[in-house]
């Protein structure tokens, strides 16, 4: 678990701290690809499917983080909350840096059934292909 709560607050420092040419976007409108990645992807971290969900990980974050220390991580801190009873998008942060391209952060309040409400928080970034995947993942 430690893992995975420094990686998301060591990445969530860099996205909202550190890095230099970040820019905000004006645009309201959140990239619907996205949106839409969030919502699959946490659907399969939901349905406990913890290996399946380390391969949309951003290549950053797969790099030193094996998929077996990923699943264990997942396991000991989500496993525990029990199932998903609601989960509402209360924001969506969308950014670019020139270093890392774009990325947007979503944020949910959610409840589950030993545990709420809670914030999660999800970075993607647009990789290769124009494909999105997880930079960070955190539950606070």
């Amino acid at each position: 678990m430690k893992a995975i709560i420094q990686w998301s607050v060591i990445l969530m420092f860099v996205i909202f701290c550190g890095l230099s040419g970040v820019q905000a976007e004006d645009n309201n409108e959140p990239p619907e690809a996205a949106l839409s990645f969030v919502q699959d992807w946490l659907r399969i971290v939901d349905g406990g499917s913890y290996a399946a969900s380390w391969h949309d990980l951003s290549p950053v974050l797969r790099q030193d983080l094996a998929q077996e220390q990923w699943i264990q991580e997942l396991e000991d801190f989500r496993t525990p909350l029990g199932s998903l009873s609601q989960r509402t998008r209360t924001s969506v942060t969308r950014a670019s840096d020139h270093e890392i391209g774009e990325y947007v952060i979503v944020q949910y309040e959610s409840t589950f059934a030993n545990k709420g409400p809670v914030s999660e928080a999800i970075s993607v970034i647009k990789g290769v292909g124009d494909r999105w995947r997880v930079l960070g993942y955190s539950i606070f």
